[in-house]
């Protein structure tokens, strides 16, 4: 029975990433387009929208793991390791899209976020100089070291970078699901 649940938590959870993973690309996708667009509100809509999003599929997919495959008997422990195995099999076709999109694709891709994002400082910066009392001002304190990050980011190869959206996404998707599953406790019986 635990080898035939192993089996299944990977079956479905593999299912289950090729759904995380393609929104993590369609993200990505409209991320790209707002960068070349300029559009910073398109850009915090599109991260908000795909966290609901992302946040309701991992709700849909657990349910349905914990039915059809535990017969209603998740825990906290396996509702984690089921989340974790989906973000990081959607993390792996994400990063393999990251690779084939900065190699073939769009080379320029990190030079047109970084350039994006220059530009964002330097309008940071401007509003700074004019009210040194700003929150912009306090924001402009660290622009240095995010502009060095941001270098490093372009001057880094391909595969590197794929990597570490492998990583990132993974991680990010764990931490996700330390607080999503507690929603997935198996209930108490009274006896």
């Amino acid at each position: 029975m635990v080898e035939e649940t192993k089996e299944n938590i990977f079956s479905h959870s593999m299912k289950s990433g090729l759904y995380i993973g393609a929104l993590l690309i369609a993200y990505d996708f409209f991320y790209m387009k707002c960068v070349i667009s300029s559009s910073v509100t398109m850009i915090t809509f599109g991260g908000l929208l795909y966290f609901a999003a992302t946040v309701y599929l991992l709700f849909r997919f657990t349910k349905k793991y914990d039915k059809e495959v535990l017969n209603g008997n998740i825990s906290y422990l396996k509702a984690l390791s089921y989340g974790f195995y989906v973000f990081f099999f959607g993390s792996m076709l994400y990063a393999v899209y990251t690779y084939v999109y900065l190699e073939f694709i769009n080379q320029d891709g990190l030079v047109q976020v970084k350039d994006f994002y220059f530009g964002l400082f330097s309008q940071i910066e401007a509003v700074a100089a004019k009210n040194p009392n700003s929150i912009e001002s306090a924001v402009a304190l660290s622009i240095p070291d995010y502009k060095v990050i941001l270098e490093d980011m372009v001057n880094s190869s391909t595969s590197k970078w794929a990597l570490d959206t492998l990583w990132s996404s993974s991680f990010r998707g764990f931490f996700l699901c330390l607080f999503f599953s507690i929603f997935f406790r198996k209930k108490k019986q009274a006896h």
